[in-house]
């Protein structure tokens, strides 16, 4: 039996090829699991909302309950992680930012009975400014404002798995 060489090489590549194994997605991409934890993920507004207005409501009331000094190391932490905390009184409303001054106005023109925490963007969503009323002894003191960063918040957000 006489073999033809050109009929053989072609055979040869086919079953080369055709006998192989095709690899798998990690074989083609082995960065494929650093991809997709890379992708860019959509951010519930209302996630957003809800976990500054906890989170506010948690310093606030660590806020209310320290002593001052406790509070000024409270500050500082968590200014260095980027939220920026200010106690607003009727003299210090001058250091304020005309939203915490209008909220400011609101509180102290409301009933006490109807006064709450409140939550606003600022600068088109990169910030969410939390206000919480601090009461004197049958009136309004003062509030807390809290400015988060954006990124602050997501950080909590996906730490805690929401995205």
């Amino acid at each position: 039996m006489k073999i033809n060489k050109r009929k053989l090489f072609p055979l040869l590549l086919l079953g080369m090829f055709a006998c192989g194994t095709s690899p798998n997605d990690m074989e083609r991409n082995p960065f494929s699991e650093e991809m997709n934890a890379r992708k860019i993920k959509k951010i519930d507004q209302t996630d957003l909302i809800t976990f500054s207005k906890e989170k506010g409501a948690e310093i606030s009331k660590l806020l209310t309950s320290g002593s001052p000094q406790k509070n000024a190391l409270l500050m500082d932490s968590l200014q260095k992680k980027g939220v920026v905390v200010k106690f607003l009184d009727s003299v210090s409303v001058v250091g304020a930012s005309p939203l915490e001054q209008q909220i400011m106005e609101a509180y102290y023109a409301t009933d006490k009975a109807n006064l709450s925490d409140n939550v606003q963007e600022v600068s088109k969503g990169a910030f969410i400014l939390y206000n919480y009323p601090v009461y004197g002894d049958s009136s309004l003191s003062g509030m807390y404002s809290i400015l988060f960063k954006k990124d602050f918040l997501m950080k909590h957000l996906n730490a805690k798995g929401k995205f």
